[in-house]
């Protein structure tokens, strides 16, 4: 066979054409029939323009989402973005933000075969299918992507696990404070970090213990591809972290960042770290109020999720345990990128903090 009839044949079967739209293509996969029933609802998809994406749970992933209670029966467990998402580009990690909320998105391995790992505020998987439409992508996912949950929610039951952080605002009734908080980045320390402190923690007056927990919240929300050297203000009062990032790693005063990063809630960003962080200047005991920065104990929360604009930015590498998937189809070979690109100097200490990260995935998988 001739060299040239030999490489169209290849590409052929490389890269089969989807002559359809993202709604089309979606209506046309009976796994994705519960997803597909709501695109009437979601004018968007099926609106103008040729860079779309849409992240689609399978039946089996809403079913699984609305059993545990963390899907409503109103959302459709999709995630939406009216731009391209090529899992094919640099750099590979993705944080998505959307209209619900945000997303992680990272594919391993953009030179080969996909394995694209997500993360929603409540759950990790996997997109395990790929398919380019005439108007973007349709990604197939292994979880339904929920509505951003409150921190207090996404803490104990996504990745992050960090139960025994979320105990501390529970015993003076500041959860309802914590979940309040908009536009923040929380670090949780982790069990095994509030353990190690429990003697430091244990003597601390309620209003000792809340100003702490608000040296934890820093302002406003940065995920790792947003990270960078510096003060970074807290709620607690003008008392400011300094971060510090290289070497792979990367700390907040002397805590550093661990498994898992990135994880949305509808506060911000959450990343668990591996101590618990308390200032030198905190309050005389009971002389101040019981309050997560200006949100007093007591008060209770909305759960509306955080108000974004519909960007992906890019960078690193994440904190993920989920196997290795094949993918349902091949895409077209024509790439379509993102339209939304991080600046120069973002990228710079998103390379940093990638080194960093990628230390964090050997612990990961070691664990």
């Amino acid at each position: 066979m001739h060299p040239t009839t030999t490489l169209f044949t290849l590409a052929l079967l490389a890269s089969p054409v989807y002559s359809a739209t993202i709604v089309e293509t979606l209506a046309s996969r009976p796994e994705l029939s519960s997803v597909a029933a709501f695109a009437k609802d979601n004018p968007d998809w099926s609106g103008p323009g040729v860079n779309k994406t849409l992240i689609a749970p399978t039946n089996d992933a809403v079913t699984k989402g609305r059993t545990a209670g963390t899907l409503p029966a109103t959302a459709s467990g999709a995630f939406f973005l009216a731009e391209s998402v090529d899992h094919r580009t640099r750099p590979n990690y993705k944080i998505l933000k959307g209209k619900d909320g945000a997303m992680l998105f990272d594919n391993y391995v953009p030179e080969g075969p996909p394995e694209i790992h997500i993360r929603s505020s409540t759950n990790n998987g996997l997109a395990t299918g790929q398919i380019q439409c005439d108007d973007g992508w349709l990604y197939i996912s292994d979880i339904a992507i929920e509505p951003a949950a409150v921190p207090s929610v996404s803490a104990v039951r996504g990745p992050a696990a960090a139960t025994a952080f979320i105990d501390l605002f529970k015993s003076i009734n500041a959860v309802g404070a914590l979940d309040a908080q908009k536009d923040v980045t929380i670090f949780a320390p982790s069990n095994a970090a509030i353990a190690a402190a429990q003697a430091q923690i244990a003597a601390l007056a309620p209003n000792q213990l809340a100003a702490v927990l608000s040296a934890h919240i820093g302002k406003p929300s940065r995920f790792t591809t947003e990270l960078s050297p510096g003060a970074w203000p807290t709620l607690f009062g003008s008392y400011a972290l300094n971060t510090t990032v290289g070497n792979e790693v990367a700390y907040v005063n002397d805590a550093q960042l661990a498994s898992p990063v990135d994880n949305p809630t509808s506060a911000g960003a959450m990343h668990v770290i591996n101590k618990v962080i308390i200032p030198p200047n905190l309050p005389a005991p009971n002389s101040s109020p019981v309050a997560i920065g200006t949100i007093p104990a007591g008060t209770n929360a909305t759960t509306s999720a955080v108000p974004s604009s519909t960007t992906a930015t890019a960078s690193a590498v994440p904190t993920q345990t989920a196997s290795r998937t094949s993918t349902t189809s091949a895409p077209k070979a024509t790439t379509t990128t993102s339209s939304n690109v991080t600046s120069g100097a973002v990228q710079g200490v998103a390379s940093y903090v990638g080194a960093f990260l990628a230390g964090l995935v050997g612990l990961a998988f070691a664990a």
